[in-house]
C-alpha cells in the first residue's frame, strides 16, 4: 500500500494523521531528526521550529495533503492520546521480538520501526507525552517509552532516515488492548530474560523523563 493510501486509510480509522518530512531536514537538531525519521516517535513539542504537523481525520483532506507538492514523499504521523484514541508502547528491538516470538494472543497492533524498535499500539488512558517506564527488580529504566498525549509515531509505509520502512506485524486490525496488560507482559518477559534496560538499541541512552519507583503510572500501573 503507498504511502497515500495509508494516510487515507488511517484517516478512515479516525485516526489523526500529518505529514511527517521524508528527508532529514538540516536545520533540525539532531535529536529531533532522530525522533522524527530514526525511530519514528517523539514529542511534537520538540519539533515545533522544523515541523508544523496539520493533523487531519478527514480521508479526502487526507488524500489531498499526499497527493503532490514536498507532502506526496512524505511519511505518515499518527498522533497518540486520548483525543487521537491511542498510545504507544515504544520497546527496544530485543524485548519486541522476544515478547512477539511467545505468540500470546491479546497483543494488539504491532509495528518495527525503521532502526528496529517496536511499536505497541494500544487504547488511550491519559499518559503523558514520553513517559520512561521503570523496570522490575531493581527499578532501573527498562528502555520501555510510554506515548501519549502530545507525540506521535511513523506509521507504516513510512521511512526513516536509514531508508528503511516501518512495517506492521500486527496490523490496525487487531483490538486496542489494555496499555497496563501489554505493559504487564513487556516487563514479564524482560525480567526473564538476558535484556539490557535502558539503552536503545544503538547504545544511545534513552533522552526522556524516568518515574522513579513508587510513583504511579497512567490507571494506576507502578
Amino acid at each position: 500500500m503507498t504511502t497515500k493510501a495509508s494516510a487515507v486509510s488511517y484517516a478512515e480509522r479516525g485516526l489523526l494523521v500529518a505529514a511527517a518530512p521524508a528527508g532529514a531536514p538540516a536545520g533540525l537538531p539532531k535529536a529531533v531528526r532522530k525522533a522524527l525519521l530514526g525511530c519514528g516517535c517523539g514529542p511534537l513539542g520538540c519539533a515545533v521550529a522544523g515541523w508544523a504537523p496539520a493533523p487531519c481525520v478527514d480521508p479526502l483532506r487526507a488524500s489531498r495533503l499526499w497527493r503532490g507538492g514536498p507532502e506526496a514523499g512524505a511519511g505518515v504521523g499518527l498522533l497518540t492520546g486520548m483525543d487521537a484514541g491511542l498510545e504507544v508502547l515504544d520497546v527496544p528491538q530485543a524485548l519486541g521480538a522476544a515478547v512477539l516470538a511467545l505468540g500470546r494472543p491479546g497483543l494488539g497492533p504491532v509495528a518495527e520501526t525503521a532502526c528496529g524498535r517496536f511499536h505497541f499500539y494500544v487504547a488511550p488512558s491519559g499518559a503523558g507525552p514520553c513517559i520512561t517506564v521503570p523496570g522490575r527488580g531493581a527499578g532501573g529504566p527498562s528502555g520501555i517509552r510510554w506515548l501519549g498525549d502530545g507525540s506521535f509515531v511513523l506509521a507504516p509505509p513510512s521511512r526513516g532516515a536509514s531508508g528503511g520502512a516501518v512495517r506492521w506485524h500486527r496490523t490496525l486490525d487487531a483490538p486496542l488492548p489494555s496499555a497496563l496488560r501489554v505493559l504487564d507482559r513487556l516487563r514479564d518477559v524482560e525480567a526473564a530474560g538476558p535484556l539490557t534496560p535502558g539503552k536503545s538499541d544503538n547504545g544511545a541512552s534513552i533522552p526522556a523523563p524516568v518515574i522513579p519507583i513508587g510513583i504511579a503510572l497512567p490507571g494506576g500501573a507502578r
